[in-house]
């Protein structure tokens, strides 16, 4: 019995074909899953670049907010305001005022005209802050 060429050549070819077959799917199917080859097919250059794209992805760690710190002093610009028995408002001078643990701020003595001349004392103390006072 004689085995012509062309037949040995398809006898072989369908041989190798299963195995190409399995590998084939295998690969791709490692493709599709996204999965990395096992550690000892992969060079030590792709594993350092797998590193780098690693910790590049990683989110950034994000500091708490900081405290917004609100400053011990205040500066009041010129002002006019009404004083209760006094018919005019009356000029208050710009001045800083410096701000108390509670709240409230310490305002230094100060000096108030009137537009008719007349000069009003204003003692120094706590008082509101400024937004909120009605007096200097």
């Amino acid at each position: 019995m004689t085995v012509s060429r062309a037949s040995f050549w398809v006898r072989s070819s369908r041989a190798l074909c299963a195995p190409l077959a399995v590998c084939l799917v295998l690969l791709v199917g490692i493709a599709i899953a996204g999965a990395q080859l096992p550690s000892p097919l992969r060079s030590p250059t792709s594993r350092a670049i797998d590193q780098l794209r690693d910790s590049s992805m990683r989110p950034i760690p994000t500091a708490p907010p900081a405290a917004i710190a609100r400053p011990e002093s205040t500066w009041v610009p010129d002002r006019f305001v009404t004083v209760p028995g006094i018919p005019s408002q009356v000029h208050i001078p710009a001045h800083w005022e410096h701000r108390l643990p509670d709240g409230e701020s310490y305002v230094p003595p100060l000096t108030g005209l009137t537009p008719e001349g007349r000069v009003i004392q204003f003692p120094a103390g706590s008082y509101p802050p400024v937004d909120h006072r009605l007096k200097p």
